[in-house]
């Protein structure tokens, strides 16, 4: 089960995939999928994004600690770039009310440009 410390949640402006796809009241595409760049395989879509970390859904349980390579894939273009990378860290992982999938936060250990521009973007849009 994540901890969250009373005074960190919700702290940072936040970016939900689901806002930034609305046309007309219906979404074009629903999430943005996470690559995991060591295998070029996708780990799950993604929920949400600050400039410290990312939510996930995924199928699989990620260990707490693990850290990765994740590429992004925008299915639009965002200032002219189709793609952000960065390392992450998993901070936690826990089933969704759907046994299926798990929701798991990351905590962002070092991106590669433009990621921060991209991120702030998205949380400005």
């Amino acid at each position: 089960m994540k901890e969250v410390k009373a005074d960190e949640k919700r702290r940072l402006a936040r970016w939900k995939s689901s806002y930034f796809f609305k046309d007309t009241g219906k979404f074009k595409r629903p999430y943005f999928d996470v690559i995991d760049v060591s295998t070029n395989q996708s780990v799950g879509h993604l929920i949400d994004l600050t400039l410290e970390g990312m939510k996930i859904i995924t199928k699989k349980p990620l260990k707490q600690g693990q850290v990765f390579d994740f590429r992004i894939e925008l299915p639009e273009e965002v200032d002219g770039v189709h793609k952000i990378t960065s390392r992450v860290s998993c901070v936690w992982c826990e089933r969704d009310i759907n046994p299926e999938f798990y929701y798991a936060g990351f905590k962002i250990v070092d991106m590669t440009p433009p990621f921060s521009e991209i991120v702030d973007t998205l949380i400005s849009s």
